[in-house]
């Protein structure tokens, strides 16, 4: 350990006993009125805390870095409480025994830090799990992680950390774990999707994909119903992907969600389950209002088998492509169709490379190339 830590440690268990006289002060363990000197102690001692809290990052810096860049120190500063509400007393503050324990809370968590500096790397991880401050538990994670994915140890330690008070603290250990590939903590992620927190429920959905645990899929497809509309939306993208059959009945009803996100993604997954008994909803939506998911509908329509809506939407574009009227019309043609039915599309577009306009042709060419245009919509963008 460095000279300069050395001394910051020295600093801080003198710290210590000062704030431990604070709080007998306070707390009425020595009978005396609040007075002016005793809030002017306190004040020194914050300011003297903060700058232990920047060298000890520097040192920490120096010697290690843990992975978060972004730590905060959730006590904040002690708020003096003015003795007299009406301020008649001359500016004297109180110090009350709430102010001297968020003190000893925040050098408690800077011993723990001090302690760290001197430990092994990895035994400092076990050690900040057990730390009342929820940055040092997620540094604690961090600093497992790397041994984590072969040592059984690590990872059930991480797994204790799903139940941590801080939602924070949880996305962390959800996310280490399915780094690590750990199978065993996916029953315990899936608990995580009923999390109040709404991130963390995310977190854990996105975690389960990651690690292609199949046996999620219908717990992940209850996210459908979700109060966040965000998280429906993910949901119903993410049940496709993992080609989750069960979720068929929870995505019919999506089509009917309030918001455009949840139905658009809802039509694309129906179609990647292969679930055709969504065929009527579907071609329902088609026929009487596509809006702006009608290449989707169209999409998932032939992917379940019923393939003539999306013949007839193709001889449409094409006919707007070869009509020599708005410029602007025919190129969105060539983009929606290029992304429709790339094959089918291909004479159509080979024909604009002769077209008289520059525009058109060079539009033809970017979409034989398979360069979308902007019109392009759905998960095949992301």
């Amino acid at each position: 350990m460095s000279k300069h830590a050395i001394s910051i440690a020295a600093g801080a268990a003198a710290l210590v006993g000062a704030a431990a006289l604070t709080i007998l002060v306070a707390s009425g363990g020595l009978r005396q009125e609040p007075f002016a000197d005793m809030s002017l102690s306190l004040g020194a001692l914050e300011e003297r805390i903060a700058r232990i809290e920047i060298a000890l990052d520097e040192q920490a810096g120096e010697i290690e870095r843990l992975g978060l860049s972004d730590r905060v120190y959730d006590s904040g500063p002690v708020a003096l409480r003015p003795s007299n509400e009406e301020g008649g007393d001359g500016g004297k503050v109180e110090v009350t025994a709430e102010d001297a324990q968020r003190v000893l809370a925040r050098l408690a968590d800077l011993e723990a830090r001090l302690r760290g500096l001197e430990a092994d790397p990895i035994q400092r991880g076990y050690d900040f799990l057990g730390s009342g401050n929820p940055d040092l538990r997620r540094e604690g994670i961090l600093a497992l992680e790397r041994i984590a994915k072969d040592d059984p140890a690590a990872k059930a330690a991480i797994r204790q950390m799903l139940a941590d008070p801080d939602p924070r603290v949880r996305m962390t250990a959800i996310d280490t774990l399915a780094d690590a590939g750990d199978r065993e903590s996916i029953p315990s992620i899936m608990n995580s999707l009923a999390d109040p927190d709404r991130n963390v429920r995310e977190q854990a959905m996105r975690s389960l994909q990651e690690m292609g645990a199949r046996e999620a899929g219908p717990a992940i497809a209850e996210l459908l119903k979700d109060p966040d509309p965000r998280l429906r939306a993910r949901a119903a993208d993410v049940v496709g992907q993992m080609r989750v059959k069960e979720a068929a009945d929870l995505l019919v009803q999506a089509l009917g969600d309030e918001r455009n996100d949840v139905r658009g993604e809802a039509i694309a997954s129906l179609g990647e389950i292969g679930a055709k008994e969504a065929i009527p909803y579907l071609r329902e939506m088609y026929e009487k209002n596509p809006g702006e998911e009608r290449v989707r509908l169209l999409r998932s329509l032939a992917a379940l088998g019923d393939a003539k809506p999306l013949a007839e939407e193709v001889n449409r574009l094409a006919a707007v492509v070869r009509n020599e009227g708005n410029e602007d019309a025919r190129r969105r043609a060539i983009w929606t169709l290029a992304w429709l039915a790339p094959e089918q599309s291909k004479p159509v577009l080979q024909q604009a490379l002769q077209d008289p306009s520059e525009r058109i042709r060079q539009e033809a060419a970017r979409a034989l190339r398979g360069e979308g245009g902007g019109e392009r919509r759905g998960r095949e963008e992301r």
